[in-house]
């Protein structure tokens, strides 16, 4: 063999024993990783409203989201890859993650639902939800959906779930001390939400509530936002619990208010005994605005 030939085939043998190294030290692709977080821990507005506590913001996931349900599809096909319900979660972490294995490269639709008691409620895509069923507040429910790229160099990704609802605090002083009851109703809301937070169709919400007859009386409920701005009716009639029956005693004038998705609303109701009136304010930003202050008939 020349020189020149030896040359070569030492020169191939070198690269095939690097390619050989390269190759065994290669490791397998890591599995997708979603870590699910908490974005709306506390409503927007919270600093502004005496009547709610922030909540520490540094807490377990399952603090804020007791509950799962989770999907994740092929963004292509549309299949569903992996389906879980879990009903309780026991983790003490910060994040709540998720591990994929053996998936092919490519693009994945993650939807996750949280805090709702009743499956059932979602459709059976389970990717719409019935906010209010049955025309009651329903649960306080938190939502994530994203389209994933998942390759060698981008396998882990953080998504934040927001809740979808508001929260409408109702706050009533100097009732006469036979009212142990009230009702609450507001109209307007929207009645479905979708996996990509697009809210949809309409209905109104029933809230009753009895309490012992105290200067201050405090009731909250969870809202869908409002189909539009001051759309909502709201309508409050107070009563006399008994066991028998349950005559309307006192309905003050209704307001038009607007809820909004993570935001408190506040209304304050003022009962004039010497003028048989209802003083009503909505707090706005840092202060309280008079909307009404009528006789009632």
């Amino acid at each position: 063999m020349s020189k020149r030939g030896l040359k070569y085939l030492l020169v191939g043998l070198l690269l095939l024993q690097l390619t050989g190294c390269i190759r065994d030290e290669i490791e397998p692709c890591p599995p997708l990783e979603i870590r699910l977080a908490v974005k709306d821990k506390n409503y927007f507005n919270v600093d502004k409203v005496d009547l709610e506590e922030r909540v520490d913001e540094d807490l377990p996931f399952r603090t804020y989201v007791p509950n799962l349900y989770y999907q994740l599809r092929d963004a292509d096909s549309g299949e569903i890859l992996e389906e879980q319900e879990i009903p309780q979660i026991d983790s003490d972490e910060k994040e709540f993650v998720y591990s994929h294995c053996c998936l092919p490269h490519g693009e994945y639709i993650v939807t996750v639902w949280g805090g709702i008691t009743n499956p059932d409620k979602l459709d059976d895509y389970k990717h719409t939800l019935t906010l209010h069923p049955e025309h009651t507040q329903g649960d306080d429910v938190y939502l994530v959906c994203d389209t994933l790229v998942y390759d060698a160099y981008t396998y882990s990704h953080k998504l934040e779930m927001e809740r979808t609802k508001g929260k409408l605090i109702v706050q009533s002083f100097n009732l006469p001390a036979h009212i142990n009851a009230s009702e609450i109703t507001a109209d307007h809301l929207w009645g479905q939400v979708d996996e990509s937070l697009n809210y949809s169709g309409q209905t109104e919400v029933t809230h009753p509530a009895t309490f012992e007859p105290q200067f201050e009386i405090v009731d909250k409920s969870l809202l869908a936002p409002s189909t539009g701005m001051k759309n909502t009716i709201l309508k409050v009639d107070f009563y006399r619990e008994s066991d028998s029956y349950r005559p309307l005693v006192m309905s003050p004038p209704d307001i038009n208010i607007t809820m909004h998705r993570n935001e408190l609303t506040v209304v304050r109701y003022v009962y004039d005994a010497q003028n048989n009136e209802f003083l009503i304010y909505v707090l706005i930003n840092d202060s309280w605005q008079q909307v009404h202050g009528l006789i009632i008939n």
